[in-house]
């Protein structure tokens, strides 16, 4: 009651690490800890998100790469161009930063 009285607050974190490990944190007389919450769950929202984008990249990726490989009535150039067409998709559609395009377009000409 006392902290609620000041304004400030205790807020506990519960993180699971990458090797599984799971760890809980205090953080003691936070002011304004409501506000510190939303920012602290925005902000792993956001990192989910991007998480899941970049493991939906890598599929879409992958799976457009072995669909090229069982047609075989198409050319080469054909394959690329589609390949490339998918890139761009992507990097319109947020999933692949300006970076990761250009990487993956000079990977596919061979650069």
């Amino acid at each position: 009651m006392a902290q609620k009285a000041r304004g400030i607050g205790t807020v506990t974190l519960h993180a699971k690490r990458s090797n599984g490990e799971l760890e809980s944190i205090e953080l003691v007389d936070i002011p304004d800890f409501r506000q510190a919450v939303e920012i602290i769950n925005s902000t792993a929202e956001e990192a989910r998100i991007q998480l899941q984008r970049r493991a939906n990249a890598q599929t879409l990726r992958h799976e457009g790469q072995q669909q090229s490989a069982n047609n075989t009535s198409s050319s080469p150039k054909d394959d690329l161009n589609g390949e490339l067409m998918k890139l761009a998709e992507l990097k319109s559609a947020g999933v692949l930063t300006e970076e990761e395009f250009a990487a993956a377009k000079r990977k596919l000409l061979g650069l």
